[in-house]
């Protein structure tokens, strides 16, 4: 397979050469083909074929193949949520370490098949924000995601899920995948000058603004990152 082919030299020029500024393309193309080959219905290296059985649900089939829903549901090209004992499904394990770089904002995500893990595809953060006090490296796990339709959580099976704003948290407070937050106006105030100045004028100030944390992404990454880790994935922070 040519694809498979040009794919494994790109391996090779990450390993020879890590430093290279191809590297950052090569790491896209890698994504992309092994993107590809994960929802492709001819690539079954790594999948299993599920028959579905009585009492059956998709989050029963996910949680008892390492899966999530989204990716049965993608890999499956499901409509709705209903299932029928006896029809069959493609699963995947979704074995994905994420390993976010807070110096360069990338967010990489590491397969393991077998014993070897191996680079899968690579996300540029637009900003990484952690908590106060939170050293790194640091090691934590992917929480339960969330799907919100005005603050709201929403289920795989609601018509407005595709266009719900995707949360993924961490096990540790205030790390979280996010989209970029709409800009809030600053609060200005009235304080009064020093007495030494004009007494009992005022002058505008503006108030410290907490910054709100987190690691953000683009809406179409975060949509991807979301569909590929599930409760209990590995989350490693490293600079």
């Amino acid at each position: 397979n040519q694809i498979e082919e040009g794919r494994d030299a790109l391996y090779k020029l990450l390993q020879q050469f890590p430093e290279s500024p191809t590297c950052v393309e090569a790491r896209r193309i890698i994504g992309e083909i092994n993107l590809d080959g994960l929802y492709s219905a001819n690539q079954m290296a790594g999948k299993k074929d599920y028959i579905v059985q009585p009492g059956d649900s998709l989050a029963l089939i996910a949680n008892k193949n390492q899966t999530n829903i989204d990716t049965i549901v993608r890999m499956n090209g499901l409509i709705g949520n209903t299932l029928h004992p006896g029809d069959h499904l493609i699963v995947v394990p979704l074995n994905f370490d994420v390993v976010v770089d807070v110096s360069s904002r990338t967010v990489a995500l590491l397969r393991t098949v077998g014993t070897k893990q191996y680079f899968f595809k690579e996300y540029l953060a637009f900003d990484v924000r952690l908590p106060p006090g939170m050293r790194v490296p640091a090691e934590m796990e992917i929480g339960v995601k969330q799907a919100l339709v005005d603050g709201k959580g929403v289920l795989s099976n609601d018509p407005r899920y595709i266009e719900a704003e995707k949360w993924v948290p961490a096990s540790k407070p205030g790390v979280f995948f996010r989209t970029v937050p709409i800009a809030k106006a600053v609060v200005v105030v009235e304080e009064p000058k020093p007495q030494s100045k004009a007494k009992g004028a005022a002058v505008p100030a503006e108030q410290p603004v907490a910054l709100e944390t987190g690691i953000f992404m683009a809406p179409e990454d975060l949509e991807e990152l979301f569909a590929l880790v599930r409760k209990g994935s590995k989350l490693r922070l490293v600079r």
